[in-house]
């Protein structure tokens, strides 16, 4: 009879730890895409030349990319959707962040950053191409991963992004 008793207790801690873990989870889901939205406007501002990024630290522009490739990674973590934009995503941001680390620097990347900047003077058409590209590509992978992140946020019922 003893253990009858026990039982409801160790199913109700189990819920609340299950609980607890949905809302760790789903704030998590909203952080994400909180910035994934802050990618979208601040990739969008930089392939508008409204915004630039070559006045900027180094260190600065380190974390900034690092952070984005982290964001794409996470998101797909935790959807496991959107995998072959995030592909594309990480192996353009995992040569940049070599890149901006020094660990393999190229002239692909430094022309990119260059432009960036808006300098697209003595540039070749396809590495113009590959930048609009690129960035493109980038912002609609935050944007993907944003609306996978919440649909998977709207199938948990303890907290909702709207």
């Amino acid at each position: 009879f003893g253990r009858d008793r026990e039982c409801p207790d160790l199913r109700l801690r189990g819920m609340l730890h299950l609980v607890k873990k949905f809302d760790v989870i789903s704030m998590f889901q909203i952080i994400l895409i909180l910035c994934g939205i802050y990618h979208v406007v601040a990739h969008s501002l930089v392939l508008s030349g409204l915004y630039g990024i070559g006045h900027l630290p180094d260190t600065i522009r380190q974390v900034y990319f690092s952070f984005d490739l982290l964001v794409s990674l996470s998101a797909w973590l935790l959807t496991q959707r959107n995998t072959l934009m995030v592909s594309v995503h990480g192996l353009i941001h995992i040569g940049a962040v070599s890149h901006l680390f020094l660990l393999l620097p190229t002239t692909l990347y430094s022309q990119i950053f260059a432009m960036s900047e808006l300098d697209f003077n003595n540039k070749h058409i396809p590495i113009i191409v590959f930048y609009v590209w690129g960035t493109t590509q980038d912002i609609f992978t935050h944007m993907l991963n944003c609306y996978f992140l919440y649909q998977a946020n709207k199938s948990c019922k303890k907290i909702k992004l709207f």
